[in-house]
C-alpha cells in the first residue's frame, strides 16, 4: 500500500479531520517553540520586509 507524507492512502479521499488534526498539531508546535525559546529568530531580510510593511502601512492610513 503506497502513502504519500501524511500517511494517507492516495486512493482513498482525503479525510478533513486529518488535515485539520495536523494544522492544530503544527500551530500547538509553533506556539510550543516560541513559549520554549526554539522559535527560530527572524533573519535581516524579513526584518527588513516587516519594517518596509509597517511603514507603508502607517503611510497608508494617514493618507484622508
Amino acid at each position: 500500500m503506497a502513502a504519500d507524507e501524511n500517511a494517507q492512502d492516495p486512493k482513498l479521499p482525503a479525510d478533513a479531520r486529518l488535515d485539520s488534526l495536523e494544522e492544530r498539531l503544527a500551530r500547538a508546535q509553533k506556539a510550543e517553540d516560541v513559549r520554549s525559546g526554539k522559535a527560530p529568530v527572524a533573519d535581516a531580510n524579513e526584518q527588513l520586509g516587516q519594517k518596509v510593511l509597517s511603514l507603508l502601512l502607517g503611510v497608508l492610513q494617514a493618507v484622508p
